[in-house]
């Protein structure tokens, strides 16, 4: 508010007020918010979220700028999913402004067996002991790791005639298709048999 005013050698008054209404300053923004993305589950796992900076590109007084750092809104399971990065910022005329970055986050890398064992043939007299169970892992570490101990299941179909045994280890979880392995296990026929002291032929009277 502006004000003059005078009065003159003979008493008379002038007087004028001027009135200067200032406006807010505009509003500020995010700048370069970080877009939409979709990561591997190993990504994930080493993925830094940034802070974000705001600003109005004014000068002083009217300057509005600083940094706001994320909410995390992490709603991943073992199978992936998605994590919400919410930005906000108010400032001092309570005028607010916000941002949300989603982050798709794939299910991790399906698992195998270690170590499996080989398909075999073996001969009656040598049909090994029953299989272990096997170890599962996808190689991964964190929260994108799958591991584990599958059991088995075995079936034999042998006599003396030979056959055939079959192991079947097998691991499902929610996140890819099921995980079988089956070794087979090939047993030779048992061993032609042969009479024992078997008698000579005679000449009789």
């Amino acid at each position: 508010t502006y004000e003059w005013d005078y009065t003159d050698a003979c008493g008379f008054n002038i007087n004028h007020i001027q009135t200067i209404e200032i406006l807010p300053a505009i509003e500020a923004s995010f700048i370069n918010p970080p877009p939409d993305i979709t990561l591997t589950c190993d990504d994930y796992n080493n993925y830094t979220f940034d802070d974000l900076d705001y600003s109005n590109s004014q000068s002083s007084p009217c300057e509005i700028m600083g940094t706001v750092s994320p909410v995390i809104n992490d709603n991943t399971t073992e199978c992936g999913g998605t994590v919400e990065a919410f930005y906000e910022f108010e400032d001092d005329c309570q005028r607010t402004i916000d941002y949300t970055q989603i982050i798709t986050v794939e299910p991790p890398a399906a698992a195998d067996f270690l170590s499996m064992p080989l398909d075999i043939t073996v001969d009656c007299d040598a049909i090994p002991d029953p299989a272990d169970p096997l170890a599962y892992s996808n190689g991964e570490v964190g929260l994108c790791l799958v591991e584990g101990i599958s059991d088995l299941t075995i079936e034999e179909d042998i006599d003396e005639c030979g056959g055939m045994i079959t192991n079947t280890w097998e691991y499902e979880d929610d996140c890819n298709p099921p995980l079988e392995y089956v070794q087979t296990i090939t047993v030779n026929p048992a061993p032609e048999p042969m009479f024992e002291s078997s008698p000579s032929d005679l000449d009789l009277t």
